[in-house]
């Protein structure tokens, strides 16, 4: 998988999430879709595939085993500040701290709750590509023709 050859479009996708089922479940979805998506299993994985091959979006679940998604929002934040994240929990149980929105304020751009409706996600990736080609155009008309 390759990054997008067009800025500001999302083509490839990272899913991130120590539930096996949930991450093909929702990368099945997507490619049906027309993205380019890879499901790792935990944290950790997802983030050495990240470090060789950077993609246009990371979903991310929050609660996991190794490196949990709070982690890996920081580490993408640092590492890749251009690849958008939102960041998916179903919560975990006796948490009681707003854990999305931590992600939010770590950097992630959009939070889903589980389970997920793939209207909503394909809904907030449409928003994030919006988002993105605005700041693709702003940037060109500041840097002239």
């Amino acid at each position: 998988m390759t990054q997008t050859t067009r800025p500001g479009t999302i083509r490839s996708i990272l899913v991130i999430d120590d539930d096996v089922q949930f991450g093909m479940g929702i990368k099945t979805l997507l490619q049906k879709h027309r993205f380019l998506v890879q499901a790792t299993n935990g944290g950790g994985p997802g983030l050495r595939i990240l470090a060789q091959e950077p993609v246009d979006l990371v979903i991310t679940d929050i609660f996991m085993e190794d490196t949990d998604g709070l982690e890996a929002i920081i580490a993408i934040r640092e590492r890749h500040p251009g690849i958008r994240i939102i960041g998916v929990s179903g919560g975990s149980r006796g948490v009681r701290i707003d854990c999305l929105g931590m992600a939010l304020g770590l950097g992630a751009d959009r939070i889903l709750r589980k389970p997920l409706w793939i209207e909503t996600l394909l809904s907030s990736i449409r928003e994030l590509e919006d988002e993105s080609l605005t700041e693709v155009r702003e940037l060109n008309a500041l840097n002239g023709p």
